[in-house]
């Protein structure tokens, strides 16, 4: 290949490839980490039997560049946490599942960590020996925090913006083995939350910062992919009185800045 533009074709095909396998590589990397439970009943269960658990935080983040066939960036997609969220609706109707049972069966390390201000509760943490934390979160609601969820044999911490993020969910596939069903929120609702927890975070803090970067790479690939879906969650979010609206704007302006 001797013509210059045909040699520089092919440079710019095999940046575009090496960087293509750099990300499948950093997702299948990391989400091996993050979805070890879920070689077990909770995606039984999640997706087939409708009992509400729902993969929220990076571990979703890490899932949406299949589903929206947008690359990424592969550097937010670091994390040593399981976020998940729980419907509580759904979660009366589930099938009884041990929660601390299923992630030993992923690794027996795993131990659950109690509330030190409510020992005798059932545990909303459990944590691996490599450090992987899994989170279980619940919408708001007027009983106290941590709320028991007996059908997993664990708690969950109650959040407040929970509802808005896992309303409106989906079927995904995590990359672990031959592929892992999972309940994620949609990408579209999954930015506009990051963007509302970003403005309830310290300015300067690196969580702040993960979580506008993440809403801003989601925000992109939905502008190429479907717009109107960013639209209508943003819309959503800031119809739902004047709180919501000032965290929305406020996120959406931090963005700007960015």
């Amino acid at each position: 290949m001797s013509d210059p533009p045909v040699r520089a074709a092919s440079a710019g095909l095999r940046l575009e490839y090496l960087d293509s396998l750099r990300g499948v590589t950093a997702l299948y990397v990391a989400t091996c980490h993050a979805y070890l439970m879920y070689a077990s009943d909770v995606a039984a269960a999640g997706v087939r039997s409708g009992s509400g658990v729902v993969l929220v935080g990076t571990a979703a983040y890490i899932c949406y560049s299949a589903g929206l066939g947008f690359f990424l960036p592969s550097d937010l997609m670091t994390t040593q946490d399981v976020d998940l969220s729980v419907i509580s609706l759904a979660m009366q109707n589930a099938d009884p599942i041990n929660l601390s049972e299923v992630l030993k069966r992923a690794d027996p390390t795993f131990q659950p960590m109690f509330h030190l201000a409510h020992p005798t509760a059932p545990p909303a943490k459990f944590k691996s020996e490599s450090g992987l934390l899994v989170d279980l979160f619940i919408q708001l609601r007027r009983s106290a925090s941590p709320v028991p969820l007996p059908a997993l044999g664990a708690a969950a911490e109650a959040l407040p913006y929970q509802d808005y993020l896992v309303e409106d969910r989906e079927r995904a596939i995590a990359l672990y083995g031959s592929g892992v069903p999972v309940l994620t929120p949609r990408p579209s609702r999954f930015g506009v939350h990051k963007l509302i927890i970003s403005s309830l975070r310290q300015e300067g803090s690196a969580k702040r910062a993960k979580d506008l970067m993440q809403a801003q790479a989601v925000r992109e690939a939905l502008l190429a992919r479907d717009p109107g879906a960013w639209d209508e969650a943003i819309d959503d979010a800031r119809g739902r009185g004047k709180k919501w609206k000032q965290l929305v704007d406020k996120g959406l302006r931090a963005l700007a800045c960015s």
